[in-house]
């Protein structure tokens, strides 16, 4: 901390005293009171620090009034089949809070309402059938979404024993496509120079009634790309499917996709959303500005969907902005 006089000129400074246990972070607010100075840093969990004047020595930190949720496993790369133990924990603000924590999704993946994990935790899950990058998340709502304890990250799963990874996804991933809407499909492969690359794949697309697509594909420099025909998905149902292929010591990443009912008759009324020079879509449970979160993006996109269904919404007028197409 540096002391200027009233002239401006330099008159020392002040070094202030850190927690050894506490990576000091960035100061943002500043008030002298007295002898004492009070420092506002960017910790979540501080409201302010309280320093002598005159050595820079910490007096005392008034702790801000907040519950703090950790969640630790091992490694952020897993392999498909194998237990992996996740550990949680939860510090909150009175011993009342801690013991009323709110209950976390069983194994099932449904609330048992009668049932509170304590508030140390360790669980392990396996996915046998879990291959490519997942987002994971820790949260006590029982859908999965954002709450006031919610954590969020990122995995990969791999199939045991793979030398390398095939992707296989659509144009800028897009998961959303209508009935009798063409779909471009990619796959590329990635390994080791001294892996040999596979020269075909078996492809096939599986939807709610089973397997609508089966493709032997030649791979040409370790990747190919091709088209499912606009008559193919016409005669799909709506709803989810998974673009996969096996490829024997390699982790495959499918493409999932949801199948909508498309726009085969064009609307005698266009209902269009514009925008403004602003975004047309919701900010999200945790905007970052007016732009959603990355790790919110999946049901921000999913809300924004539903309101254009039930709005009616057929067309889009965009004006300097970003706003995203009607999908399916």
């Amino acid at each position: 901390m540096r002391v200027f006089d009233a002239d401006g000129k330099p008159e020392g400074e002040v070094k202030l005293e850190t927690d050894p246990g506490r990576k000091p972070a960035p100061i943002h607010d500043l008030r002298v009171h007295g002898t004492e100075f009070i420092v506002k840093r960017s910790d979540p969990t501080t409201l302010f620090v309280v320093y002598d004047r005159t050595t820079g020595k910490r007096l005392r930190r008034v702790r801000a009034d907040v519950d703090v949720l950790t969640a630790r496993f091992p490694t952020a790369v897993w392999t498909a089949g194998r237990p992996v133990s996740l550990r949680g924990q939860v510090r909150c603000r009175t011993p009342e809070d801690q013991a009323e924590l709110s209950h976390l999704p069983s194994p099932a993946g449904r609330a048992r309402a009668s049932r509170k994990w304590p508030s140390s935790m360790e669980r392990s899950r396996r996915r046998p059938a879990s291959r490519g990058l997942y987002q994971m998340r820790v949260t006590p709502d029982v859908h999965g979404r954002v709450a006031d304890h919610v954590l969020d990250g990122f995995v990969e799963i791999r199939t045991p024993g793979a030398a390398g990874s095939v992707s296989i996804f659509t144009p800028l991933n897009r998961y959303y496509y209508g009935q009798g809407e063409e779909i471009p499909v990619s796959i590329l492969v990635r390994a080791p120079k001294y892996v040999k690359r596979p020269e075909a794949a078996a492809l096939r697309v599986t939807g709610p009634k089973g397997p609508v697509l089966q493709r032997r594909l030649e791979l040409k420099d370790a990747r190919t790309e091709f088209r499912i025909p606009a008559k193919e998905s016409l005669a799909w149902t709506t709803g989810r499917y998974v673009i996969d292929a096996d490829i024997p010591g390699f982790t495959v990443a499918p493409q999932y996709l949801e199948i909508g009912p498309g726009l085969r008759t064009r609307p005698v009324f266009h209902i269009t959303q514009h925008g403004d020079y602003a975004t047309g879509f919701s900010a999200g449970p945790r905007p970052f500005g007016n732009l959603p979160r990355l790790m919110d993006a999946p049901e921000t996109v999913a809300d924004h969907l539903a309101r254009a269904r039930r709005l009616g919404l057929n067309t889009c007028s965009l004006t300097g902005s970003a706003t995203p197409a009607m999908a399916s």
